[in-house]
């Protein structure tokens, strides 16, 4: 089967009349803005195109699809119809499509709530109505988690500081030194026998830099992202869709 693939950058408002050559367009963000994929064909691998889990919109030109999580339709499933989807998010596959392909080539699924048509309304499509099911359940952003790679880390170091110290040390008298201060006996002074006696002494010595925190750098969907922890991270740290790290 023939497959096209255009990957470009998208704006707001694009109307679909602008699409009408295309199959299925996703867009990187909600309401059609950023980034886009049109296919009119099979598309078993978003990872090709560097669009994995990037989908939050999409317009449907003509025909059914089956959109789902993971490469080579494997996952959880979506049937998409005819129409403008100005978020993903009721699907539940928000930023989570990794394959998509026309119906005819597809297994049976459950189909999507019925796109908003933001321009002219799609032409009627006659079909079987499909089964009702259950409506998925929309996980928030925030309540997402993913593994974000990390780029670099570099140590932060307080300024140096300075704290006092104290030693003893011995110091000789001999019997001619500070004759009042000898405690020996007199025969050891007159026999020329030197005394040991110890004092304390104190000084301010500089300390050596403390850590203060890790400065960490991690890409996310694309997005150069920068955190402080408290702890050197792995080669990937958790964040939730919105890209901020999880505690």
């Amino acid at each position: 089967m023939r497959m096209e693939l255009k990957m470009l950058l998208g704006v707001a408002g694009l109307l679909v009349a602008t699409q009408a050559a295309a199959q299925v367009t996703f867009y990187e963000g909600e309401a059609f803005r950023g980034r886009f994929l049109t296919a009119d064909g099979t598309v078993p691998d978003f990872y090709r195109y560097g669009f994995n889990d990037r989908a939050a919109s999409a317009v449907v030109s003509s025909g059914r699809w089956e959109a789902c999580e993971d490469v080579g339709f494997q996952g959880r499933c979506m049937i998409l119809r005819p129409g403008s989807y100005s978020s993903l998010a009721a699907t539940g596959l928000s930023w989570r499509i990794s394959s998509v392909r026309p119906v005819a080539d597809a297994r049976v699924g459950y189909e999507a709530p019925p796109a908003a048509v933001v321009t002219t309304p799609p032409p009627a499509v006659v079909a079987t109505p499909a089964p009702a099911v259950a409506a998925p359940t929309y996980v928030r952003p925030e309540d997402q988690r993913f593994e974000a790679r990390v780029t670099s880390v570099r140590a932060i170091l307080g300024a140096p500081g300075q704290q006092q110290q104290c030693w003893m040390e011995k110091e000789k008298i001999g019997p001619l030194e500070l004759p009042g201060a000898i405690i020996g006996s007199i025969g050891d002074a007159l026999g020329g026998k030197q005394r040991q006696t110890y004092f304390e002494h104190c000084d301010t010595v500089p300390t050596g830099a403390q850590l203060k925190y890790w400065d960490v750098t991690y890409q996310f969907r694309g997005i150069e992202h920068r955190v402080q922890l408290g702890a050197a991270p792995g080669a990937t740290i958790a964040v939730n869709g919105n890209g901020d790290p999880l505690a």
